[in-house]
């Protein structure tokens, strides 16, 4: 008897790694049947659940070439609904479904170099090895088909096998671009790959952003480069500066890099030398006896020096006047102007013709 009501709104929801059916029921306390069909293969055996949802992948056999649909019934005891069908299902583009189901195309990275686009991704076979798609897969089918479109409507086919971990392909453009962009897709045995689309803009090379710092940073050693010469230069000036005499550099100057000066001084164009010091001068008067009796400072006061320099009367002598320099070029009245050495005028006396004449 089907007295108790049909589950509602079976879907099918298929994605990478597997397919999963699920149901709407008013009956809360009812059990479920699931029973899988499929056009190839014999259909495995009804799957008991409780739930509203259930896993299927599986339960899937053949899934390049095969289409399903699910069946499911309520059941209360011995009593069961009629049952709800989903819509069919495939993974195989070839095979008539209400359902195709597809993976999605790995993640893809961009590279621009020598005015080429690099373009790669992970290799499927790989990355879904254990998805219900790729179950079954023969040696023969075991590689990558895909497809690479270019803005310009520009298509590139490309195989990566199962031998590569990574699929690559390059695209050269005759002119620079503002930016790159790539559809990709592709197909395993008859497994649609969901397309694509990645761009790439180029930005500024790395370089750039160091230039401002390494701008800094040469201003920076400059300048310590220019501190420390400066302190070298003056502690070298100092100590040189030290073995010469005070006379031949400018102690006030603190440039370091001024060449010494000698700075001369203003002198008369016709200068008069005069002596300072006085020279006295004392005449020996012995060779003349006539002035040698008349002397003071005769044989009898030669005892007493202090007696010298006195008359008989008591009265004292003038000092001995001073004589002018010799080196002067002012004439000396003092020996009527005669010249030096000639004291005074030698007469020749009357001598005995009986008196020797010394020779």
């Amino acid at each position: 008897s089907f007295a108790l009501q049909s589950p509602s709104n079976v879907n099918i929801t298929c994605d990478n790694y597997g397919v999963v059916v699920s149901w709407t029921s008013s009956d809360q306390n009812a059990t479920f049947l699931l029973q899988l069909k499929q056009n190839v293969g014999s259909p495995p055996n009804p799957i008991s659940l409780t739930g509203h949802q259930c896993n299927i992948s599986k339960y899937l056999q053949n899934t390049g070439y095969n289409y399903y649909y699910v069946e499911v019934r309520a059941r209360d005891g011995e009593t069961e609904s009629q049952p709800a069908e989903s819509k069919t299902f495939s993974f195989s583009t070839a095979i008539t479904a209400d359902i195709h189901c597809s993976l999605e195309f790995p993640p893809v990275e961009l590279k621009l170099g020598d005015d080429k686009l690099t373009v790669s991704f992970s290799n499927p076979l790989h990355l879904y090895r254990h998805a219900p798609a790729l179950r079954n897969l023969s040696l023969s089918d075991s590689f990558l088909r895909y497809w690479i479109t270019t803005e310009k409507n520009k298509s590139f086919t490309h195989i990566c096998t199962l031998e590569s971990s990574t699929c690559e392909y390059r695209l050269e453009f005759p002119h620079k671009q503002e930016e790159y962009c790539v559809t990709l897709g592709g197909y395993i045995r008859q497994t649609r790959f969901q397309t694509t689309k990645q761009c790439f803009r180029p930005g500024t090379p790395i370089i750039f952003y160091f230039l401002p710092l390494l701008f800094v940073a040469a201003c920076l050693v400059v300048l310590a480069s220019l501190n420390l010469s400066k302190a070298i230069s003056k502690k070298i000036k100092k100590k040189c500066l030290s073995k010469f005499p005070a006379s031949l550099y400018q102690p006030c100057s603190d440039d370091p890099f001024k060449p010494l000066r000698l700075e001369t001084e203003p002198v008369e164009r016709n200068p008069q030398v005069w002596s300072d010091i006085t020279v006295p001068v004392s005449f020996d008067l012995s060779y003349d006896s006539g002035l040698a009796e008349n002397s003071p400072c005769s044989s009898t006061c030669s005892t007493d020096e202090d007696d010298c320099g006195k008359e008989s009367g008591g009265g004292e002598l003038e000092p001995p006047q001073e004589v002018r320099d010799p080196y002067s070029k002012e004439p000396d009245m003092s020996n009527g102007g005669m010249s030096e050495g000639y004291d005074r005028p030698h007469g020749f006396g009357e001598m005995s013709p009986t008196e020797p004449r010394d020779l």
